[in-house]
């Protein structure tokens, strides 16, 4: 039987050497994503046989599992998870799950139900469009930069490092204080843990600088052809901080390999889905829960 523990920043290194093997493009196999997440979703994990299978308590209660990842026997490993899952007396569920990975779970299970959810799309963006904001249809944001250049022509842009973070904290602390709701509270605990141990999750960071002080940031990873972004601050009190720092990020890590910029789901928040379907993604990462039994 697998043996399931919490997740902790103590297996950061560990499970990375894991994720390594895994191909997909949605923003939930990163470790960035799953590190930060892990008490959000009660995230544990178990390495057997070369494989890593990770399990989590899905928004609407119910325990679901990863599809496996590593260099072991794919089908050794679910069979090894559906046994694990039967003898806890649990439904084996499978979230979050890729088009390609539904199909894969097909060969090896009876698939009783396949729910996609919207809430929880990732939404992906050419990244010289995310660098530029071209065309009528990217304006607003371009109008907003040039909006920002004007009222602040002596910002300055620069990667996120150790002279800067405590700079970064500070905003954070300030931009957290704003926060209202219950869910946007325990994000901004999140972010803070982030940037605690920025080293630890070696990530890549952009932040904007006015009369010395942080007024925006992003953080994010890389894989493949894709740049991801997961986290974006900005204050409100400075007009068009928000689209300029999307731009910038894009700039500094859209390096010649970079297509395409994933910026994450909306949460089923709808202004944050307005906004982001303003920038015009070319196109959604569908992800499924999916019941599964076994043949």
């Amino acid at each position: 039987m697998l043996d399931f523990k919490p997740l902790t920043l103590a297996d950061y290194d560990f499970v990375c050497k894991y994720l390594a093997f895994e191909k997909g493009n949605i923003c939930d196999t990163l470790p960035g994503t799953i590190f930060m997440w892990r008490h959000h979703f009660q995230t544990a994990f178990c390495v057997d046989s070369k494989m890593l299978f990770f399990r989590i308590i899905h928004p609407d209660g119910f325990v679901a599992y990863s599809v496996p990842c590593g260099e072991g026997n794919l089908g050794a490993a679910l069979h090894k998870l559906a046994e694990t899952v039967k003898s806890r007396g649990e439904t084996l569920i499978f979230s979050p799950v890729t088009p390609a990975q539904v199909e894969t779970l097909k060969e090896y299970f009876t698939i009783a139900r396949c729910q996609s959810m919207r809430d929880w799309a990732d939404y992906v963006y050419d990244v010289n469009s995310m660098q530029t904001f071209p065309g009528k249809k990217l304006h607003g944001q371009r109008n907003f930069v040039n909006r920002f250049h004007k009222l602040y022509p002596d910002a300055c842009v620069t990667a996120i490092s150790r002279e800067n973070l405590d700079l970064c904290k500070k905003f954070l602390a300030v931009y957290g204080g704003q926060a209202r709701s219950e869910g946007a509270i325990t994000e901004m605990g999140y972010v803070e843990e982030v940037l605690e141990n920025y080293e630890l999750y070696g990530l890549l960071g952009t932040c904007v600088l006015v009369g010395g002080d942080v007024v925006a940031f992003a953080i994010g990873s890389k894989r493949g052809n894709m740049l991801y972004e997961h986290i974006e601050k900005a204050s409100r009190t400075y007009p068009g901080a928000y689209q300029k720092i999307a731009s910038e990020f894009a700039k500094m890590y859209g390096t010649s390999e970079i297509l395409y910029v994933n910026r994450e789901d909306d949460m089923g928040n709808e202004s944050l889905r307005t906004s982001k379907l303003a920038y015009q993604p070319v196109t959604l990462l569908e992800k499924y829960v999916v019941w599964a039994e076994c043949l």
